[in-house]
């Protein structure tokens, strides 16, 4: 009986699924032209938005339900946000020295150097963006959530300098919204910069629903000759 309900115990661990998170998806074809925060013209430019491929893409400083602590920079007292998920707080177009010389980048309330989060109109497969100016290894999480406003994983940054931060849900549930935020008072400041995306899946009706509807609607122009 010991032996039995010891295999009933690893059976039971074994249906567990495993945690989900976020990982590499590798090169990938993007949906459309990558967001480079436009020119010198729109440095000041609060909450900038977009559409790329079809699908929005609005940027601001957090979502709704997370709150803020500390002045600088600004880490999260709240990290979890209401569903569904709706953007608040600020983010404004810079021209910081730490990325490409006269290149504009995302920051966030640059009078607290707070986080940036982005939603998408859609959820997407998978996206990429580059994170810099980087002093400290371990400073920034990145936090993607599905279009329930669940978790979909964090990441955190592993190196100096810049980052390029490319991330897809293991589950293949797509991410509609991602935050970029302090973890460490070592970290002074951060932008966002180059923002690309993989196009958002079509569904596809699948074969036997196809055959469903066709023979409903003959049987409703059956009984219509009735």
């Amino acid at each position: 009986m010991r032996h039995a309900a010891s295999l009933l115990g690893l059976a039971l661990f074994a249906a567990i699924p495993a945690q989900a998170g976020l990982v590499d998806p590798g090169a990938f074809v993007a949906a459309g032209p990558t967001i480079t925060f436009g020119t010198d013209a729109d440095i000041g430019r609060t909450n900038p938005n977009y559409v790329i491929g079809g699908v929005s893409v609005r940027f601001a400083g957090f979502f709704s339900g997370q709150t803020l602590a500390g002045s600088f920079p600004e880490t999260f007292a709240t990290a979890v946000p209401n569903a569904p998920l709706a953007l608040a707080g600020t983010s404004t177009i810079l021209e910081e020295a730490g990325n490409t010389a006269g290149s504009p980048a995302l920051g966030g309330d640059p009078d607290a150097y707070g986080p940036v989060a982005f939603l998408f109109g859609r959820a997407v497969p998978a996206l990429s963006f580059t994170l810099g100016f980087l002093d400290v290894i371990g400073g920034i999480t990145v936090e993607a959530f599905g279009s329930d406003g669940a978790s979909l994983g964090t990441r955190v940054s592993s190196v100096t300098g810049f980052e390029q931060v490319r991330i897809a849900d293991d589950a293949g549930r797509g991410i509609r919204g991602v935050v970029v935020f302090f973890n460490s008072d070592l970290e002074p400041a951060f932008t966002l910069d180059n923002l690309s995306f993989v196009a958002p899946r079509t569904p596809v009706p699948a074969p036997g629903g196809i055959l469903m509807l066709v023979a409903g609607l003959a049987g409703l122009a059956a009984a219509r000759r009735r």
